[in-house]
């Protein structure tokens, strides 16, 4: 045990979820971090045992006490939405359908193309409606995203762990061919790259986030680079200590000259969350 002034839950298993069945397990520990890692659990078999409208109210209550974990609650309900939808059995989703980054539809989507394959997957996102133009293109768009996503197997098989060319590819390949808004293609090409981004950041799968990341950007087709980018940088203040000097010199170094502009954005969106006060977000701007 590395860090033993470390601890946590650990559920061992495929796929096991059962380990924490009632939230007082979850809010008994002493801080907000282990806290939200067992609600994570918590909800995951909720999400596997329980209707959907059960699901739901739970999800409504602890996304908003546990943010961080938010996107990754959503993704469960998105399964458990699934699952209601092969019982005929789903009601009106609600506003969660939007929640959360749109995790439900990530969720969703993923199972769905796991039971029926991608070309099934493509048409059920393309038949999205919303009740404006501007809803109906948001679903779609995370519909496709969702669709990227699950193109990465979770988890990968023995022989690719480290190998991120040779995971990639194929999901590229099967977001190139996205008809229609070219937004779409896009949305399904930065799911390939999030889901790579998940690995990386957790150090799973001999997969890990750190300064030489971006250099696999650079590798990628023309086509697919600017999304790869804008999807790494993302961790790339909080890997560097939000060192805005540091975060600015990578970046140089890493991004072609072209993409700079717009890529630094990315970051600076980061750096602007993170900071607390108007005072540091002044300083952020000073140092700009």
């Amino acid at each position: 045990h590395a860090a033993p002034e470390m601890n946590g839950i650990v559920v061992v298993g495929p796929n096991d979820v059962s380990g924490v069945t009632d939230q007082n397990t979850c809010t008994a520990l002493p801080d907000t971090v282990q806290q939200a890692a067992c609600m994570e659990i918590y909800f995951r078999h909720i999400a596997h045992t329980e209707p959907f409208p059960t699901a739901r109210d739970i999800f409504a209550d602890i996304a908003v006490r546990y943010p961080n974990s938010c996107h990754t609650f959503a993704h469960d309900l998105g399964k458990n939405a699934y699952a209601a939808t092969l019982k005929d059995t789903l009601p009106d989703i609600g506003e969660e359908a939007s929640s959360c980054g749109y995790g439900l539809w990530h969720g969703f989507t993923t199972a769905l193309q796991s039971e029926h394959g991608i070309a099934a997957s493509k048409d059920f996102c393309a038949s999205l409606e919303g009740t404006t133009e501007e809803l109906m293109h948001a679903n779609r768009r995370n519909c496709y995203h969702g669709i990227g996503i699950g193109l990465i197997p979770d988890p990968p098989p023995p022989e690719l762990w480290g190998k991120f060319q040779s995971l990639v590819d194929p999901a590229l390949d099967i977001c190139d061919p996205i008809p229609g808004d070219e937004y779409y293609k896009d949305r399904c090409i930065s799911g390939v790259f999030h889901a790579m981004n998940v690995y990386m950041e957790a150090k799973q799968y001999g997969f890990i986030f750190d300064e030489d990341s971006l250099a696999l950007c650079a590798q990628q087709r023309p086509a697919y680079q600017n999304t790869c980018f804008t999807t790494f940088t993302a961790a790339v203040p909080a890997l560097l200590d939000f060192d805005l000097k540091r975060t600015v010199a990578l970046l140089r170094t890493s991004v072609p000259p072209p993409l700079f502009a717009e890529i630094f954005k990315v970051a600076a969106v980061i750096f602007v969350d993170a900071d607390a006060s108007v005072e540091d977000i002044g300083s952020f701007i000073h140092e700009c």
